[in-house]
């Protein structure tokens, strides 16, 4: 029955990360909307949690992106995004050992910046071996990924801020 109510309180989870994710996406104007919510989500769970479930449960919520949000291959978010917080995870727990605010800055870029390569990578490479002789690359701009960098790194700033101030120092 422990169990039971173990994987319940996992789905619930993971459904509130959808969840958020959506309300983020299509709730908020514009700047705010640009807000890359998985990798607040890591960076906010590791800095919590300290725990390699993250990985597991970034699996769950991209599964469930990549079957809810049309996209034109499957996986273009599914494989970049695991990889991207298992690399988070392991500069958290190998590079960064200490819970500051830059250590939670830097692990935020370079979680978004491993995902936006491999994403690049993902789909360059799904254009190679389709064999469809047109090489294609991701339809997003600079300045878009600027204005979710920027985005995506005050939201960060604000949630590890507030969370380190209520973290009681000895």
């Amino acid at each position: 029955m422990k169990s039971f109510f173990n994987i319940l309180q996992r789905a619930f989870f993971l459904v509130m990360l959808v969840f958020t994710q959506f309300v983020v996406s299509y709730v908020f104007p514009f700047p705010f909307s640009a807000t890359h919510v998985p990798t607040v989500i890591i960076v906010v769970y590791l800095f919590l949690q300290e725990k390699r479930h993250i990985v597991w449960y970034m699996f769950g919520l991209f599964f469930l992106l990549e079957i809810l949000v049309p996209s034109p291959i499957f996986g273009d978010m599914l494989v970049p995004g695991v990889l991207s917080a298992f690399v988070a995870y392991w500069c958290y727990r190998f590079l960064f050992t200490n819970q500051s605010l830059y250590t939670a800055m830097l692990l935020g870029t370079i979680t978004l910046l491993s995902y936006r390569f491999l994403t690049a990578a993902y789909v360059v490479m799904f254009d190679i071996l389709s064999k469809k002789g047109i090489l294609v690359l991701p339809s997003w701009s600079l300045q878009v990924f600027g204005i979710e960098f920027l985005m995506t790194e005050f939201g960060l700033f604000i949630i590890i801020f507030f969370l380190l101030k209520r973290k009681k120092t000895f």
